[in-house]
């Protein structure tokens, strides 16, 4: 995907927390989502700090979420890193086009990339933990199914 890495560490990392509560070392959570360490912990920092997960220090510290899975969205996470998805201006050459300068897919990805960030950005932890549940078709809500058929 073309999301920025700490987007990307962030969202690896709220999925892998559990969602009853208990709390995950940040060392632990970087091996599980096999990311850095030392970068994770940057993220977790910021995480906190906007009151999307919760962390305590000492031998049985870590992180755990601070609010429902449900209520932590893929764009609550963005926003809080201060990141965008980092969807590309173009397509499908490597510089970005633009109305006087257009590529050939110019105007199909004018319709599509505002209908794909308002998909990927209302996605929550919890969807995301659904999806990718060997079932995750039969168990995913369908507010969530809505929200990744095209309009």
């Amino acid at each position: 995907m073309f999301f920025p890495t700490s987007l990307s560490y962030a969202l690896q990392a709220l999925v892998r927390l559990p969602a009853d509560g208990s709390r995950i070392a940040v060392h632990d959570l970087a091996e599980r989502a096999d990311v850095p360490g030392p970068f994770l912990a940057k993220v977790m920092q910021t995480l906190a700090k906007a009151s999307i997960v919760e962390g305590t220090r000492g031998p049985h510290g870590g992180y755990r979420l601070a609010r429902l899975d449900t209520q932590i969205t893929i764009a609550t996470v963005s926003q809080a890193l201060g990141e965008g998805l980092g969807l590309p201006a173009c397509i499908l050459e490597n510089r970005p086009c633009s109305d006087p300068g257009p590529c050939l897919m110019h105007n199909v990805w004018l319709t599509l990339r505002p209908q794909l960030e308002d998909c990927l950005y209302g996605l929550s932890i919890h969807d995301i933990r659904l999806m990718n549940d060997p079932n995750w078709e039969k168990s995913l809500p369908k507010l969530a199914l809505q929200k990744l058929q095209p309009a």
